[in-house]
C-alpha cells in the first residue's frame, strides 16, 4: 500500500520504465543526431557526480557565462554561436542530459543536431565531454534577460 509520497518497489519501476519511454520519444523527435545510447550504470554515477559538482556553482547568479548571443538572433547565428564556443565536433561521443537521463551522442550534422537539441524542450540543452570533465550548457535565465547564455565548466575531480 501507497502512503504518503513513499512509492513501492512496483510503482518505482513503473515510473522509472515510463520515464525511459519518455526520453527515447524525445531521442526519436531529434535530428542530425547519433544516438548511442542510455549510459550504463557506471557512466551514469561518474556523470551524476560531475553533474552534482557543477549544479551548486553554476546556478548561482554570480557566476559570469562563458559566452552569451542577443534573443534577437536568428536560427542559424545561434547554431553557430554554439559548435564555436562549445567547440563541437562532428562524430566524437558526447553525454546529453535528456530530462534528467544522460545519453551518449554523437552529432552526424552539427548545425542540424545543434538546432535540434536546442528546441527539444524550449530552449536549451546540457552537454557533456567524453572524458567527463566538462559540462557545457546552451540556456537562457535570469542572470541576462537580453541574451542566451553558454555555460562551461571544468571538473577538477
Amino acid at each position: 500500500m501507497c502512503r504518503g509520497d513513499t512509492m513501492t518497489e512496483r510503482q518505482q519501476l513503473i515510473a522509472k520504465k515510463l520515464h525511459i519511454l519518455s526520453v527515447k520519444k524525445t531521442l526519436g523527435r531529434l535530428s542530425g543526431i547519433d544516438i548511442i545510447g542510455i549510459v550504463d550504470e557506471n557512466e551514469n554515477n561518474r556523470l551524476s557526480e560531475l553533474y552534482s559538482a557543477y549544479t551548486p556553482i553554476m546556478c548561482s547568479y554570480a557566476t559570469v557565462p562563458y559566452s552569451k548571443i542577443s534573443y534577437k538572433s536568428n536560427e542559424e547565428q545561434v547554431a553557430s554561436w554554439i559548435i564555436e564556443s562549445m567547440e563541437l565536433k562532428e562524430n566524437i561521443r558526447y553525454f546529453f542530459n535528456c530530462k534528467g537521463t544522460w545519453v551518449g551522442i554523437k552529432f552526424l550534422n552539427l548545425h542540424e543536431g545543434v538546432n535540434s537539441l536546442w528546441k527539444h524542450q524550449g530552449l536549451g540543452f546540457m552537454l557533456a565531454s567524453n572524458d567527463l570533465t566538462q559540462i557545457m550548457e546552451a540556456s537562457f535565465d535570469s542572470r541576462d534577460e537580453d541574451n542566451y547564455l553558454i555555460d562551461i565548466w571544468n571538473y577538477k575531480s
